[in-house]
């Protein structure tokens, strides 16, 4: 048994010197809605993925692309055009994006990358005709650079201390 500690710096370094032997436990994990199989093994009981994630997506070949391209002709409601013009049911057109079926064929996708270009070729048609008639401002002069200040010589730091120490009456001479 050991005695009882005579100062506080004693008593402050026993307690020290105690805290430092006991091993650091881990952070306390409170789970108050999850119990049994998920508390041990963070699965569901027979060890599937967890029920709250989504199923991983994965789409077939070509698929993410005709579908952004239906977005980017048609905007964000665009499955009933893009159905239209690949021939497709919408319904049919929404199991692309879920991931299901066999994706757009290579017909599908060749409509509408023709339509991508027809409207690409409209657009440019249309932007050139409205510069022949309303020219676009003439891009900006880029602004001058600031000159450098100029920069002072750089200080001593040795006479610097001694122009302290001698305000302050501290240097002799």
């Amino acid at each position: 048994m050991s005695r009882p500690a005579q100062t506080v710096a004693e008593l402050a370094d026993r307690i020290a010197a105690s805290r430092a032997a006991t091993p650091a436990r881990p952070e306390r994990q409170f789970r108050h809605a999850v119990r049994g199989e998920t508390a041990r093994h963070g699965c569901r009981g027979n060890g599937g993925p967890a029920l709250d994630e989504p199923e991983p997506r994965t789409l077939r070949l070509g698929t993410a692309e005709v579908l952004r391209l239906g977005q980017l002709l048609w905007g964000d409601r665009h499955t009933a055009d893009l159905a239209r013009l690949t021939g497709e049911d919408p319904g049919q057109v929404r199991r692309w994006r879920r991931g299901e079926g066999r994706g757009p064929d290579a017909r599908a996708a060749r409509w509408v990358r023709e339509e991508a270009h027809a409207r690409s070729a409209e657009l440019t048609a249309a932007v050139e005709a409205l510069d022949a008639v309303r020219p676009p401002p003439a891009p900006a002069a880029p602004e001058p650079e600031p000159a450098p200040a100029a920069t002072a010589a750089p200080a001593d730091p040795q006479a610097d201390l001694e122009e302290w120490l001698a305000g302050a009456g501290l240097l002799d001479g």
